[in-house]
């Protein structure tokens, strides 16, 4: 280090440049030591000695510096061996500088370390306390991949577009669900993959809802596959704005509908069975006298549950030696409780068929009461879900979005005269700023100090502050190498001490933060693009840990549940919001579903918002798995089906008045059909008699006759 301070300045006195070093050790504000190994006979480095620190070293770890010096490195720092003993080495034995980043675990900080040589056995390390900026990244990156694990985790389709239409982003289930790449998405907007006659619909929705009220009503449509399959699909758009309100893109929650828009299909079948007593070729229908147990299946029912037209018993047993032995027990509880009117019959079990294959069926039916509200019978409808099952298990949550911060760049030191006249430079800055070194001053400082943002530091009333011992604010600025590369860089600045206490330079203190700046610049733009994302949702989104305790929520949850963050953040869990009677069927459908798969289909529940109105909902749930693989909590996605049910409740009083009138219909039928019957059998009596008449007038005439 001496000689290369010969070198870049000949001409100045040895006095001068040991005032300079003194007063850089005594003004940076970085901790400073400077420490000489320990061999032993071997020449094995076994401990080193404390010999000199700054102010800065006592500021930052708290130890005084006279405790410190002469202290050995085993017994200064509370740790059991030497700090980083075998790195101190290789940097005596190779005289090279370095510089790391460390957690030192006895103080529970994070530092970074440079190292060089200033003599024979010595080295010095000069170290910066950078816990919160790291302890900052590390909650930065924890909110970014929260978000990002629930974006892409979803069994949802998500997709972002511009303005214009063409998408920016999507999430794994919206690729796959259209068979695109997400480079070949990239170039293609909302209309290439949507039918023509749905393109004016879906304007109108953007022009009549989204724009002005920032999001739209779920609504239907069409999207076309990559291999030209046209499918129905459910959605609800989201306007995103930056951070001046303008509308910068939006964003579109998709849900496939197929399977949907199949059982609303199944169901409107059989709706027609029921009233009209009709055939549907997918589905089988079945009837059951609760009374006496017989039971009645179509042929699709046999072929359901694989059993010979020749050996149906016709009685409840018949169905019973087809279930699962594990879903017997069960099977026959939900028919039981649907008997006595206390649940829907609404259920899903296994058969397994003649050459041992399981299917798993679902099952639907409605129970008949007589006019004094005793059952009858139950009239339903059976259909194989098998391989809608499957798919649907295939689909497994995979992905982890995981990110990393590159670490900032060896400190570089400058020293300038009081003219602001280059006077010293270390080959750290050399090596950040991408100077060869051994260049001679004017060309490594030159375009240094020539650049706007430091020639704005060295304003003289800046420099006069300096000079006066006062601290000029770390300024972050860019900079261009004399290669061309841009750096972000980050200066401080100190007054430069003579040994007379007389400030007579200036020292500037640079770090290279390029990648750091970039990489938290992605997580903020990330962390505010997902939060904007979460937060204009118009379905209720809800984090719960294991113990189901709510831990965060969207605007829209508690638009839904009329209450605030922290009231539901207070609650000991869910079961405050859920009426006790859907409790075991929550319990059982994570315990079936959740905890199995690591997500549940769609099911239905009611909740009680604050004011004690009950309503229902839609609702979904995500396992959410941290970085160990281990259980860390569980995402609900929430929507309000009120309007929803309002309509359903209409259907079944439109599709009872037409069963009433069916009846009624019926009835007056069978009356006529007695009418005739009565009408016949007089007609038949009256040509009896007749007949009876004819004969005796026949005898009568024969024995006039005879006479």
């Amino acid at each position: 280090m001496d000689n290369a301070q010969e070198t870049r300045s000949a001409g100045n006195r040895p006095e001068e440049n040991e005032t300079n070093f003194s007063s850089l050790f005594l003004a940076m504000t970085e901790g400073v030591a400077i420490h000489r190994m320990i061999y032993d006979k071997e020449g094995r480095p076994v401990d080193y000695t404390i010999l000199n620190v700054n102010p800065a070293f006592e500021k930052t770890l708290g130890i005084p510096a006279e405790k410190a010096r002469g202290s050995l490195g085993s017994k200064l720092y509370g740790s059991e061996h030497p700090p980083y003993l075998d790195i101190y080495d290789r940097v005596l034995k190779t005289r090279e500088p370095y510089f790391f980043t460390t957690y030192f675990e006895p103080l529970d900080r994070y530092f970074e370390i440079s190292i060089f040589i200033p003599g024979k056995d010595l080295f010095a390390t000069v170290f910066l306390d950078v816990t919160g900026s790291k302890r900052a990244e590390a909650e930065l990156r924890r909110i970014g991949t929260k978000y990002r694990r629930l974006y892409e985790s979803m069994m949802d389709g998500f997709a972002y577009t511009d303005m214009d239409g063409h998408f920016r982003e999507s999430n794994s289930c919206f690729r796959e669900m259209l068979g695109y790449s997400e480079e070949e998405l990239l170039n293609l907007s909302y209309k290439d993959i949507t039918p023509h006659t749905w393109l004016a619909y879906e304007q109108r929705i953007i022009e009549n809802q989204v724009i002005p009220y920032g999001y739209s009503e779920v609504f239907q449509k069409e999207y076309i596959k990559k291999d030209g399959t046209v499918f129905p699909v459910e959605l609800r758009l989201s306007l995103i704005k930056d951070e001046k309100g303008k509308p910068e893109g939006v964003w579109a929650v998709t849900r496939d509908i197929t399977e949907r828009k199949r059982s609303e299909q199944e169901y409107e079948q059989m709706i027609d069975r029921f009233n009209l007593a009709t055939h549907s070729a997918n589905l089988g229908v079945w009837e059951l006298d609760v009374r006496d147990n017989s039971l009645l299946w179509d042929d699709k029912m046999l072929e359901l549950f694989d059993v010979p037209k020749e050996e149906f018993t016709e009685n409840l047993e018949a169905w019973y030696k087809t279930l699962h032995p594990d879903d017997f027990i069960p099977a026959r509880k939900i028919l039981e409780e649907a008997i006595r009117g206390e649940r829907e019959y609404d259920t899903e079990f296994r058969v397994v068929h003649r050459d041992g294959s399981v299917h798993l069926i679902k099952a639907f039916a409605q129970v008949v009461n007589d006019s004094g509200g005793i059952p009858v019978r139950m009239t339903g409808i059976n259909f194989d879900i098998t391989e809608q099952k499957r798919i649907q298990e295939s689909l497994v949550i995979s992905e982890l979005f995981n990110r990393s911060l590159v670490e900032s760049a060896p400190l570089g030191i400058l020293f300038l005269d009081q003219h602001g006249q280059m006077a010293f430079v270390n080959p750290a800055l050399q090596k950040i700023i991408d100077i060869p070194e051994g260049s001679p001053l004017k060309t490594i400082g030159t375009p240094f100090q020539e650049h706007p943002e430091i020639r704005t530091i060295l304003q003289e009333e800046d420099i006069a502050r300096i000079i006066q011992g006062k601290q000029v604010n770390a300024l972050q600025f860019q900079y261009r190498t004399q290669a061309g590369k841009e750096l972000e860089l980050e200066l401080h600045t100190a007054p430069l001490m003579s040994v007379k206490d007389e400030v007579h330079g200036i020292i500037l203190m640079v770090v290279d933060i390029t990648e750091q700046t970039a990489a938290n610049q992605e997580l903020r733009v990330s962390e505010r693009k997902y939060r904007r994302l979460f937060d204009s949702m118009r379905d209720g989104f809800v984090m719960m840990n294991m113990e189901k305790q709510i831990i965060e929520v969207n605007s829209a949850y508690l638009e839904m549940t009329g209450y605030t963050q922290e009231e539901l953040y207070s609650m000991k869990g869910i079961r405050n919001i859920v009426p006790e009677r859907w409790y075991p069927i929550v319990d059982k459908i994570l315990e079936q579903q959740l905890k199995v798969y690591g997500y549940t289909d769609v099911f239905e529940l009611e909740y009680v918002r604050k004011n004690g109105t009950i309503f229902p909902l839609e609702l979904r749930l995500f396992l959410i798995k941290n970085e160990q693989g281990g259980n860390e909590g569980i995402w609900g996605i929430v929507r309000d089906i009120t309007e929803r049910k309002k309509m359903e409740q209409e259907l079944m009083q439109m599709n009872a008045l037409l069963e009433v009138k069916v009846n009624e219909k019926t009835q007056e039928l069978r009356e006529r059909v007695s009418e005739l019957e009565r009408f016949n059998r007089a007609t038949i009596d009256r040509e009896l008699r007749m007949k009876e008449l004819r004969t005796k007038i026949e005898e009568l005439e024969k024995k006039l006759g005879n006479k």
